[in-house]
């Protein structure tokens, strides 16, 4: 059930109040299965070919959003929009 509630992105509070296990319950679990499906991904998936590759951008922030760093007294420098 831990599982079936990560791949539907609940966060990892409510699955351990919903689960009713701690939390290091559950982080334990996600580090487990993360090296189990790195282990396998890494084992099946050789030689895929490819032409073409598409990304998405993620958007995060340091510290705070762009339009509120400015008011943020104590932002330290780099805070604001942050894309990969």
């Amino acid at each position: 059930m831990i599982l079936n509630m990560m791949v539907e992105s609940n966060s990892m509070r409510s699955i351990s109040r919903v689960v009713a296990v701690s939390i290091n319950t559950v982080t334990k679990l996600l580090i487990e299965a993360g090296e189990a499906w790195a282990k396998y991904h890494n084992n099946t998936v050789r030689d895929v070919e490819t032409t073409r590759v598409e990304c998405d951008e993620i958007w995060s922030f340091v510290y705070a959003k762009d339009k509120n760093v400015d008011n943020a007294k104590t932002a330290p420098d780099g805070a604001g929009d942050v894309w990969t």
